[in-house]
């Protein structure tokens, strides 16, 4: 990683981390979760994504769309895993758009981001995260398995 890569222990178990390691774990997976508020239900969607070079695109249906859209467009994407004795959880919360021009596609699926599900119509979704966070936990010896 490019920061000073600390790992947490009994004595801090938990580690705030810096913007690049975020954007380094998110670019390591490719599954999360995409939460949204609409009139104060909270709704949280499975997504694959792809992330690199501080952007993140997602695949979508009409479905993802439309709970988008009533949540004016306001979103937070949350990915997670294990690395070693600690687990890592990285929360992206932004502003999501769907891409629309042929350029814009044509981009996309040039790094052949491919959805999980099967739908009818894809659609071409970007996070422009206006806050990143992740922390790093310590697990338990217990759970160390």
């Amino acid at each position: 990683m490019s920061e000073d890569l600390r790992m947490p222990d009994a004595g801090n178990p938990t580690l705030r981390l810096g913007s690049d390691e975020c954007w380094e774990l998110l670019a390591g997976t490719t599954l999360g979760r995409l939460a949204v508020s609409y009139r104060n239900e909270p709704d949280v969607i499975p997504v694959n994504f792809w992330a690199a070079e501080k952007n993140i695109l997602l695949h979508g249906s009409e479905y993802v769309r439309d709970i988008v859209r009533r949540a004016e467009h306001q979103v937070v994407l949350e990915a997670d895993g294990r690395s070693g004795s600690s687990v890592w959880s990285v929360m992206a919360k932004g502003t999501l758009r769907e891409l629309t021009g042929p350029a814009e596609i044509a981009a996309v699926e040039r790094r052949k981001l491919r959805p999980w599900t099967l739908t009818r119509r894809v659609l071409y979704l970007e996070l422009e995260p206006s806050e990143l966070t992740g922390r790093r936990i310590a697990v338990g010896p217990e759970n160390n398995d």
